[in-house]
């Protein structure tokens, strides 16, 4: 798959998925798979049917989960019940299975609050998504994606992150905003463009690490 091909690929996921919060594919039947992410600004929750087609989804701004740990129990497990009674209203019928994802190296602290709030929600657990590299310490990451290139070989791979210092080595970078593709480019291009979402974004982390 070509790299135009592999970003009109996820655009699409994109598009469909705003398609479908709006006006969910009711005429369908189950059994249907609900992806669960509690991020730190969103809570959002899609719906497929047998075949991986995306036919309803949801989602809501929430403030209770901070760097991979759950900080509000309760207010999580009430967003998640609604949200999945929302889309339940609308398919007319019962969401059973879920699969979540979850930041290694927080099992230990509070990650399995994340497995908790999905079933406290009603839903049935059925798998758990690592983030592979959001509890290593900057050398550690940096090793791995160093290596990246060596590991995927010839193959297309579509690579999703928050932290763009991982985005460098990408051929090429798409970026999200509030739902839609904003820029695309190389890393060069889009720091270059001092007015785009990625250079603004780029020095936002970047005082971090320059401090």
């Amino acid at each position: 798959m070509s790299h135009d091909n592999l970003f009109k690929s996820c655009d699409h996921y994109v598009e469909e998925f705003e398609l479908v919060e709006k006006k969910p594919i009711t005429e369908g039947k189950g059994p249907y798979f609900t992806g669960v992410d509690l991020g730190t600004a969103y809570i959002v929750l899609v719906v497929t049917d047998e075949n991986k087609r995306i036919v309803a989804g949801a989602h809501r701004s929430a403030s209770v989960v901070r760097d991979g740990m759950v900080v509000d129990y309760i207010g999580a497990v009430q967003i998640v019940r609604e949200l999945k009674e929302e889309l339940e209203h609308q398919l007319d019928t019962e969401l059973v299975f879920a699969s979540a994802a979850i930041p290694p190296g927080t099992d230990l602290l509070d990650g399995g609050a994340i497995k908790n709030v999905v079933q406290s929600a009603g839903f049935e657990l059925t798998a758990i998504l690592d983030e592979p590299t959001a509890a290593l310490d900057p050398v550690a990451e940096a090793e791995i994606y160093s290596k990246f290139n060596d590991i995927v070989t010839d193959k297309t791979t579509v690579y999703i992150s928050h932290r763009l210092s991982s985005c460098k080595f990408c051929d090429e970078i798409a970026v999200f905003h509030e739902g839609n593709v904003v820029q695309k480019g190389t890393h060069e291009e889009l720091i270059s463009d001092k007015t785009g979402k990625y250079y603004e974004l780029w020095n936002a982390q970047a005082q971090y690490y320059n401090e």
